[in-house]
């Protein structure tokens, strides 16, 4: 059973949750008229490429490790529009967990619980302030902007 829960939650859960923070981002960053919008799940070389719209889409063979939204526009966003897309994403995670809970109450289904606490580790550590190997949380990237920073 450990087993299966671990493949679920990489091949289903990981994925899925990480599209969801990602495509937070990049709503915001199109309702703020963003010219090109993409989004990265994964790592490795690309695999699978889909256009929609001003929507890019790459999905990577270790498609559970990670993802990464950008956005383009000229001008520039201005720093306020830069925070609100980048707290975006943490708050589409919690706000997806939530959802997943109203599920999980209504079915009996393991399957939910782990999208819930998943969506919900993702949200609040994404806000957490800190670098690691040169990649920064959406909360790093908020402290920066907050202290006059270009980012």
């Amino acid at each position: 059973m450990d087993v299966l829960l671990l493949f679920y939650l990489l091949v289903f859960v990981a994925p899925i949750s990480i599209f969801f923070h990602e495509f937070g981002h990049a709503i915001v960053a199109w309702f703020f008229q963003a010219e090109k919008v993409d989004i990265s799940i994964g790592a490795g070389t690309v695999k699978t490429l889909m256009h929609v719209g001003r929507f890019r889409i790459s999905i990577a063979p270790l498609f559970f490790i990670g993802g990464l939204a950008t956005s383009y526009r000229q001008p520039d966003y201005s720093r306020l529009e830069k925070i609100i897309i980048t707290i975006s994403g943490p708050l589409f995670s919690i706000f997806m967990a939530f959802i997943f809970w109203k599920i999980d109450v209504m079915t009996i289904a393991i399957s939910f619980h782990l999208f819930v606490w998943f969506n919900l580790w993702v949200g609040i550590v994404n806000l957490i302030p800190f670098k690691w190997k040169g990649k920064k949380t959406d909360g790093h990237i908020i402290m920066q902007l907050l202290r006059n920073k270009n980012v």
